[in-house]
C-alpha cells in the first residue's frame, strides 16, 4: 500500500505505528516525501489509546498497566526507525492547525538567518 501511494502529489499519509519498521519503509518514505515523527510519551499514548473511539486489536482488553508496558516495549523497538524521520516534533499537546502551520512555514518555506 505504501509503495502505491508514493506517486501521489499533495497528500498526507498517516501510517500505522509499525509501518516505518518493516522492510525499507522509512527509507522509502524519506526518499519520496517529507517525514515527521510526532513524538509522544508513553503516558500520553496510553491516555490516547484508552480514549480512542476505534478498536485497536493489539491493545484491546489490556489493563492500564499492561497497556503501559506494551507501549514502552514498542517504543523501545520502534524508536530507531522513528528517529530516521526528517523532522521530530514533540506532539503531546500539539494542535493539528499548529502542525499544519509548522509544515507550511518552517518546512516548506524555511527562513534562513
Amino acid at each position: 500500500m505504501l509503495i502505491s501511494l508514493m506517486n501521489k502529489d499533495n497528500v498526507i499519509i498517516s501510517t500505522g505505528g509499525g509501518t516505518p519498521c518493516h522492510y525499507n519503509n522509512m527509507e522509502l518514505m524519506n526518499q519520496n516525501g517529507l517525514t515527521i515523527y510526532l513524538k509522544m510519551s508513553a503516558n500520553t499514548l496510553v491516555s490516547r489509546l484508552r480514549s480512542a473511539k476505534t478498536d485497536r486489536p493489539l491493545v484491546s482488553g489490556k489493563s492500564p498497566e499492561e497497556l503501559y508496558g506494551f507501549i514502552i516495549s514498542h517504543l523501545e523497538n520502534r524508536e530507531p526507525f522513528y528517529s530516521e524521520a526528517q523532522y521530530k516534533v514533540k506532539a503531546k499537546d500539539l494542535n493539528i492547525n499548529e502542525l499544519a502551520d509548522f509544515i507550511r512555514k518552517d518546512i516548506e518555506h524555511p527562513q534562513f538567518t
